[in-house]
């Protein structure tokens, strides 16, 4: 199922591509799924749709089935999964990436993968990176961009504006004693939105930034970071 030309013009924001999956934004009267996602991925309703949109497929899945609802802290229906992977599916196809609601869905259902302590690569693409990456340091559980994060990321602007087909991916970590894994990962995510937002500010292509929220899956220093690649195509 897809958005027709009519629908997409209406999808405005994360609310509106909420109610067009048809994802209900209470149950009973009390706030339920469509506020615990909105949590767990750290945006509000009115935040752009593309948020979803370039979100690697497997960390969306992740996240949104670390997402649990009401008193008894449950974990979402099959039907929520589904409407919830439809949002991703209508993001991706609005955004023109490809990916599949039932790929989303099924991701999030499988069991979680176990904790590997090496740190995870980027997918593998024929692309391949314009230099090392620029680090983007955090404090703490931080996720605001600092001053000094915004310096850093001049080289990254200027690389992208002398190459219109190079990309920007963005592999978010967070680290921390008191962090479990699934806080971790959504730090990680908040990190990546924080330095895609001050990249499309700057008048980056939000089609041309990847985010990838890995969380806790990196023993390098510093385990609080985002690391930014550009990629030559």
């Amino acid at each position: 199922m897809e958005p027709t030309e009519d629908e997409r013009g209406a999808i405005v924001d994360m609310g509106t591509l909420a109610n067009w999956a048809g994802l209900p934004a209470t149950v009973e009267g009390q706030p339920g799924i469509r506020a615990a996602m909105f949590a767990v991925l750290g945006v509000e309703p009115t935040a752009h749709w593309r948020v979803v949109a370039n979100i690697a497929v497997e960390d969306y899945a992740a996240l949104i089935a670390e997402i649990r609802v009401g008193p008894e802290n449950s974990a979402p229906t099959p039907a929520q999964l589904s409407y919830m992977g439809l949002m991703g599916h209508a993001a991706s196809v609005i955004g023109g990436v490809e990916l599949t609601a039932r790929e989303t869905t099924e991701q999030a259902a499988a069991p979680a993968p176990k904790k590997e302590k090496a740190p995870e690569q980027a997918s593998t693409s024929t692309a391949t990176p314009a230099d090392g990456p620029t680090q983007v340091v955090f404090n703490g559980d931080d996720t605001k961009l600092s001053a000094d994060g915004q310096s850093a990321l001049e080289s990254v602007l200027g690389k992208l504006s002398a190459n219109e087909n190079a990309r920007v991916q963005l592999m978010a970590y967070a680290a921390g004693e008191d962090l479990t894994s699934s806080k971790a990962r959504r730090i990680s995510l908040s990190r990546a939105l924080s330095v895609r937002s001050f990249l499309i500010e700057k008048g980056v292509r939000s089609t041309r930034i990847d985010v990838r929220a890995l969380g806790d899956k990196s023993e390098d220093e510093p385990q609080n970071r985002v690391d930014v690649n550009v990629i030559e195509r």
